[in-house]
């Protein structure tokens, strides 16, 4: 599955690189996370192409299995968020899709980055935030 995902990111990359030529791309945000209860590990990014943002899960981005996980954009601080408190003024991305390897995710063109400060990784059915990353 990991050979796939990395394909994937770099098929749309690809995708994304070719669809103009007036294509702008940059990093936006990158950080590693910051473990409360779980055991994520690596580094994630935000990147900008064509107008379009996307959140970017490192290769060897690694969690525990568990149920519901799910990305949410939050306007908490990483120190006061926790699993009962993760979704307050938060917006959900994604269903992780995976719980290891490089990962995509677009985020809805409506939405307004710049309001949000941390990036959460969460199970919504049992309340237990991963962790999380600054924007």
């Amino acid at each position: 599955m990991r050979c796939r995902n990395n394909l994937l990111i770099t098929v749309v990359l690809s995708i994304l690189a070719s669809s103009t030529t007036t294509l702008a791309r940059a990093t936006i945000s990158q950080d590693g996370f910051i473990e409360k209860r779980g055991s994520l590990s690596r580094n994630w990014s935000i990147l900008q192409a064509d107008g379009k943002n996307y959140i970017v899960l490192a290769d060897d981005f690694k969690d525990r299995k568990g149920p519901d996980l799910k990305i949410f954009l939050s306007p908490q601080s990483i120190d006061s968020v926790n699993g009962k408190t993760a979704v307050i003024g938060s917006v959900i991305i994604a269903n992780l899709k995976e719980i290891k390897g490089g990962q995509l995710y677009q985020i809805p063109g409506e939405l307004d980055i710049s309001q949000y400060n941390r990036l959460l990784i969460h199970c919504e059915k049992y309340p237990v935030l991963r962790g999380g990353g600054m924007l």
